[in-house]
């Protein structure tokens, strides 16, 4: 007599087996490659896989900046060098900090240049450490931060200086940028960076940075940097100092104009030196 079987499961016939004090039935795992089963789906997976070229690398997508929504607006209206004065673009945008802010990053570089000019006209001092941030990564962003200088002399904060005398002696920085970024080393009047100014006006290759640098030194003050002549007098005392001249144009710089007489004459005898201006 054909008896049909229970379809097995092993949840309910588990808990009757140990009831009943016997081990509960487990059906044995089908392996992959099982041959007792044909080609298993363990198998099927691995011929899938085997099939599959390796995956294409993810690649991020950039993350745009959250900006105001007055943001089109204020950039529009920067966008106008040449046509508006700084002024008349302040009183347009005044009530615009954050937006004047996200415009530091602007791709377009007319507005780059503006915005931090408009933003020390707004005097807000928050401004300061948007200012400092784009200094330090505009130059490996391309963005070329020429006008934040000066904006943050405007704002006298001296937070400002180590990012300026960082960007000085790095090695991307372009010497436009440089020489403003100087300039406003010497306005801040920070003894702290002189040694590294006295070195730029001598070893610098561009004879309007070592200017600029000589020059920041005397705004500091000599009084603050009182080693400045003995440093320029001992290179041009020494004969082999290959910055005997530039050393020479350095102390006219620094000296008062009725005491360079011995400089001058360094110069007119020197100016077959082995210099390259």
């Amino acid at each position: 007599m054909f008896r049909a079987t229970r379809p097995v499961n092993p949840a309910v016939d588990g808990i009757q087996a140990l009831r009943a004090g016997r081990t509960p039935y487990r059906p044995r795992p089908k392996l992959i490659g099982d041959s007792s089963s044909g080609f298993t789906t363990g198998g099927r997976l691995l011929r899938v896989l085997a099939q599959t070229s390796a995956p294409q690398s993810i690649t991020a997508r950039k993350v745009e900046p959250v900006r105001p929504p007055s943001y089109e607006w204020v950039e529009r209206t920067l966008d106008n060098v040449g046509r508006l004065s700084p002024r008349q673009m302040f009183e347009r945008v005044k009530d615009e900090f954050d937006a004047v802010v996200a415009a530091l990053s602007s791709e377009n570089e007319e507005v780059r240049y503006v915005a931090p000019t408009i933003l020390s006209m707004m005097g807000d001092s928050r401004a300061v450490e948007h200012l400092i941030e784009n200094l330090e990564t505009g130059f490996m962003e391309g963005v070329r931060p020429f006008s934040i200088p000066e904006a943050l002399v405007a704002f006298g904060d001296h937070r400002a200086v180590p990012a300026l005398h960082a960007l000085i002696t790095d090695p991307r920085c372009t010497d436009e940028a440089r020489g403003k970024s100087i300039d406003a080393l010497g306005e801040f009047g920070d003894p702290a960076v002189s040694e590294t100014l006295l070195m730029m006006s001598l070893k610098e290759d561009d004879a309007h940075i070592r200017m600029d640098a000589i020059g920041a030194v005397v705004k500091i003050g000599l009084e603050h940097v009182p080693h400045a002549e003995a440093f320029l007098l001992g290179h041009i005392n020494d004969p082999e100092s290959p910055y005997r001249v530039r050393a020479a144009r350095a102390m006219l710089e620094v000296l008062p104009k009725d005491e360079t007489e011995g400089v001058w004459s360094l110069m007119e005898w020197g100016s077959d030196m082995d210099d390259d201006d």
